[in-house]
């Protein structure tokens, strides 16, 4: 069998030991999944699809992240397949892990709480950074939560979540790739909330994230395979000091195009 490779389609370049890390085993991969991967809901697809649901299956929160079929689905979402994606998200939530430079010596602090406010339910990520280092630790100033596990988001283009945040820190969106040659990656984009108090619906295209391998940018950048997904969270890494809150319904695997 022999195939024929058109790289200017693809978009990518081929200079020996490079292929792999400029992205053209990763774009074949991507594109062999889209081909055969199995049929999702007996053969209908989502514009949104909830992953982590901080609130009970029942309440006003989780229902506002029901999975939500694309208009062009072959078949509508069946209200069981609803309701088993929404329990895998709000499941998923419980697993959740908070970390911070505290565990490692630092003066940080940080911590979680499941709350609910008005018919909301979220969870609040709060406590106080400290960058001051010392002989034994470079680097401070730093908190983070984690989910870690295996999604195959292949069908959709990005993130989204629903947060609000009062304290105007820059806040970081991981999302972890898992990789066999070079170590696992965590791919990023930083963003930052409005002080008005509401709810807002962020969107994080995949292709616009910033490949990192140990909290640095890689030398070469390549697109995340999101088939390979095997952790999110978020980070407060933007070396102030100072207390930090930010309130969180969920994160959604989404399309692009029911944000343009």
């Amino acid at each position: 069998l022999r195939v024929k490779v058109d790289t200017k389609k693809f978009g990518f370049t081929m200079r020996g030991s490079q292929i792999c890390e400029t992205g053209f085993l990763k774009k074949i991969s991507n594109q062999i999944s889209k081909w055969y991967r199995d049929p999702r809901f007996n053969g209908s697809h989502c514009s949104k699809l909830p992953l982590l649901v901080f609130a009970k299956q029942d309440s006003y929160t989780a229902r506002q992240l029901y999975p939500i079929p694309l208009d062009s689905s072959p078949r509508q979402l069946k209200e069981k397949d609803k309701e088993t994606e929404l329990e895998k998200a709000c499941d998923r939530a419980e697993e959740v892990r908070l970390g911070c430079d505290s565990d490692v010596g630092g003066g940080s602090s940080a911590e979680l709480h499941m709350l609910t406010e008005d018919k909301y339910s979220f969870i609040r990520f709060t406590g106080t950074t400290n960058t001051a280092t010392t002989k034994h630790l470079a680097r401070s100033g730093y908190a983070a939560f984690m989910w870690q596990g295996s999604l195959n988001l292949i069908d959709f283009d990005g993130i989204q979540i629903r947060a609000r945040a009062p304290d105007r820190r820059t806040y970081t969106l991981n999302v972890t790739e898992e990789s066999t040659s070079s170590g696992d990656s965590i791919y990023q984009l930083k963003f930052k909330l409005p002080e008005d108090g509401a709810w807002h619906d962020l969107f994080f295209p995949f292709k616009s994230m910033t490949k990192t391998i140990a909290g640095q940018a890689a030398a070469l950048q390549s697109v995340i395979v999101s088939g390979n997904i095997i952790g999110l969270g978020i980070l407060l890494a933007d070396e102030k000091d100072g207390p930090f809150e930010i309130d969180i319904q969920g994160f959604s695997a989404a399309h692009g195009s029911i944000y343009d």
